[in-house]
């Protein structure tokens, strides 16, 4: 569904545009104020503008991933909606998520510290190349830092009577990542650190139809390129690849209120990284989520993330399949734009963050 930004109209170009034979300008009232060569020409450009079609905003999952330090960068591509727009048609979003840590954990010779938080502010973009084929690009910036969250999270853990694992004894609003290996060489980070993370770049080929009511599938792929700094906990160090299947339902159970989307796929991870000697290279994952329109302009979504252990290691925390549930509110705020509020919990204790908090401003496609 489209619809066009503002109140011009087809006709008003125009209206506002000269004719083409004698070059004057036409569609003045009678009685009105005399109007420029040049306010017409800026009159006529913003409606061109204006009537650039713009799809009505959709709800879909969340883009929301697992920000542990030693998981974030990956490869596992985000959950994102079957693409059903046509050529040339351009998404976009801004995702802000922040996530705290508070991990202490020791098994035979390995030991395993994480407390801090880390913000990642993200830009999604997707173009249509033709009818069935989208391609695109996810650009993040990464912080890790001590942070501000842990009297707000201990509140939240108070009210939903959720798992605290090891936040009860930390210290507050600190930072420190370590992971120690008897014998071996002690990968730590102690001061903050910020800059570009890995930047991923996603091919998506939607198949069969994609009306509403229709089950949609798509199959994508994706690169993650080691643009971040490993050191810094802001990149992987190695370059990963990702192969994935989506479908999407829209009007679940003969109801036209509910919707539902799911992904699985796999992740091939590259190396030189940290903990490079444990890494795993194949690393399955998949993604559930449902969603209830509440309001024409409001929806409510729960969303389930799991994919396998990175680590081949004697910690649960890095070897365990990692669980993140996420839900929140999806409002349409008009100019096809839709803005995410969520809250991500860990139900596998410690296998993802204690809490993120995820934020994004979605752009529907436009200029089709």
């Amino acid at each position: 569904m489209s619809s066009r930004r503002g109140a011009c109209e087809a006709g008003d170009y125009a209206r506002f545009a000269p004719d083409r034979a004698s070059g004057e300008y036409s569609g003045h009232a009678a009685g009105a104020p005399p109007v420029t060569p040049a306010l017409r020409r800026l009159a006529a450009a913003a409606c061109a503008l204006l009537a650039t079609p713009v799809s009505a905003a959709e709800f879909g999952p969340f883009a929301a991933q697992n920000l542990t330090p030693f998981v974030q960068n990956a490869g596992i591509p985000l959950p994102e909606p079957v693409p059903a727009t046509g050529v040339g048609a351009t998404r976009w979003a801004l995702v802000l998520d922040g996530a705290s840590h508070s991990i202490v954990s020791e098994s035979g010779d390995e030991a395993l510290k994480l407390d801090g938080e880390t913000w990642r502010s993200l830009l999604v973009l997707r173009r249509a190349v033709n009818d069935r084929w989208h391609v695109g690009l996810d650009l993040p910036l990464v912080v890790q830092e001590n942070g501000i969250m842990d009297g707000l999270i201990d509140a939240w853990h108070d009210v939903s009577g959720l798992p605290e694992g090891e936040r009860p004894g930390m210290p507050r609003n600190r930072l420190g990542y370590s992971y120690r290996q008897a014998g071996g060489d002690a990968v730590t980070l102690d001061n903050p650190t910020s800059g570009i993370g890995d930047v991923r770049l996603v091919a998506t080929r939607r198949l069969g139809s994609a009306a509403r009511g229709a089950t949609r599938y798509a199959v994508s792929a994706a690169v993650e390129l080691p643009t971040g700094d490993a050191d810094d906990f802001t990149g992987s160090g190695g370059t990963d690849w990702s192969l994935g299947l989506d479908l999407a339902r829209s009007g679940l159970f003969d109801r036209d209120d509910i919707d539902v989307w799911a992904r699985a796929g796999v992740t091939a991870v590259g190396s030189g990284g940290l903990l490079d000697e444990r890494l795993r290279d194949i690393v399955p994952w998949g993604s559930a989520a449902i969603g209830w329109q509440v309001h024409s302009r409001v929806a409510l979504v729960a969303q389930l993330d799991v994919h396998r252990g990175l680590y081949d290691s004697g910690l649960e925390e890095l070897a365990d399949t990692a669980v993140m549930l996420t839900t929140g509110v999806q409002i349409d705020v008009g100019g096809g734009r839709r803005l995410d509020i969520a809250i991500g919990e860990d139900p596998a204790v410690d296998t993802a963050p204690d809490i993120i908090v995820h934020i994004a401003l979605r752009q529907a496609a436009t200029g089709r």
